[in-house]
């Protein structure tokens, strides 16, 4: 409805500039010809009045302009098109026929009222019979002209209103698919974590019934947040957060999770949910898969007009291509499409092995102040994670 609204005002304004244009044009064209046609008389007549030539001319010019609608709706519906100009054609033709005799009518009518008003007697518009063919050849012209220009005014509409149908379908299945990206790790992450509760619940419920308190605290803050693509670092840092409580709870003391934050980059936007599917994927694909302990580093630092976040684990890295990698399971192949549904061809994913073992996944996109640029002080944060993977995630 709004969207109507607004293409409703927009024509309605189109259209009130084009009636202007329209009586201004029909004004100064009024006195130009009653110029050229009057000194043309007192050049053989110096004592030639005026006011005739005035009457005349504007008379001429206002007819025309009270048919300019009428003639509009006509030109619109029968407009050629590839399809029908052949059989479209002569009715546009007869139309100049009926125009001109409209025409010629209104001025005859006009000035037989308006004579007599301004002093100037009774109007002789002569022989009829020969003032229809007349008017016509001073008309026709005119005639072809405007609907050129009307056809014109219809094909620049309709250009512009496939271009805004196009921009908003655009937008509109761009939305959608990120909607569906980011509703797609909702799900993924909740089962995964209902899974590491049900394996703890009947070896250590004390562990189980932290990690659900922790897991109602991360679907409140997801839920009471808005349904925005982007949120600020500080607010993913939060999520992240309750997240890494979760698999503290879960596996111990022995991986150690760092979190190295610049500070200016807190107030940056990211995609939402964007760090928890990494983390996730270093502690199910790296930590998980080797002996003893591991680390896993999260950072985020503004370079320039870029901010670039990094999460590395010291796993055994990636036997596969990275392309494949990024194709497989749910976590790495969303983030990669979400990013480029928002950002295009500004933002960049890379993951890289690392030496002599470890796995490096990398993100780059433009730097985009939030409005809230409130920031905390930078936290490290350090945990211990788990010695069985039984009821992790199973894909990336």
């Amino acid at each position: 409805m709004v969207r109507e609204t607004s293409d409703m005002t927009r024509k309605a304004r189109i259209g009130w500039l084009i009636a202007g244009g329209l009586l201004t044009y029909g004004t100064l064209e009024a006195f130009l010809r009653f110029g050229y046609k009057f000194l043309e008389e007192k050049i053989y007549h110096p004592l030639a009045p005026w006011h005739p030539y005035l009457v005349d001319e504007l008379t001429g010019s206002y007819a025309w302009l009270l048919l300019v609608p009428l003639l509009f709706l006509f030109i619109r519906r029968f407009r050629l098109q590839r399809h029908n100009w052949w059989w479209r054609l002569p009715i546009l033709a007869s139309g100049a026929v009926a125009s001109s005799a409209l025409h010629t009518l209104l001025m005859w009518g006009s000035r037989e009222i308006l004579y007599p008003l301004t002093g100037l007697g009774e109007f002789d518009y002569g022989s009829m019979a020969l003032r229809f063919p007349m008017e016509f050849f001073n008309q026709v012209i005119g005639y072809f002209m405007f609907a050129l220009l009307v056809h014109a005014f219809l094909y620049y509409l309709d250009t512009r209103d496939r271009e805004v149908q196009t921009a908003r379908l655009q937008a509109e299945l761009s939305e959608a698919r990120l909607r569906s990206l980011q509703a797609r790790l909702h799900p993924h992450f909740l089962f995964n974590t209902l899974n590491m509760i049900t394996s703890s619940m009947y070896s250590d419920v004390e562990v189980a019934d932290r990690m659900m308190s922790r897991l109602s605290d991360v679907l409140r803050l997801t839920l009471d947040a808005p349904p925005d693509q982007e949120v600020p670092l500080e607010e993913e840092l939060e999520l992240l957060r309750l997240y890494l409580e979760i698999m503290e709870a879960r596996f111990g003391n022995r991986v150690q999770v760092h979190l190295d934050i610049d500070e200016e980059s807190r107030a940056g936007l990211v995609p939402t949910m964007l760090l928890q599917p990494l983390v996730e994927n270093a502690f199910q694909h790296g930590i998980l898969k080797k002996s003893g302990q591991g680390a896993i580093r999260v950072s985020a630092k503004r370079v320039d007009e870029r901010l670039a976040l990094e999460v590395i684990d010291d796993g055994p890295g990636m036997a596969e291509d990275p392309d494949e990698a990024l194709r497989a399971g749910i976590g790495l192949s969303t983030t990669a499409d979400r990013l480029e549904q928002l950002y295009g061809g500004a933002s960049e994913l890379r993951l890289a092995n690392l030496e002599p073992t470890g796995l490096s996944v990398q993100i780059e996109i433009p730097f985009r102040r939030s409005a809230d640029d409130e920031t905390r002080p930078a936290t490290e944060l350090r945990l211990g994670a788990a010695a069985s993977a039984s009821a992790a995630c199973q894909e990336t």
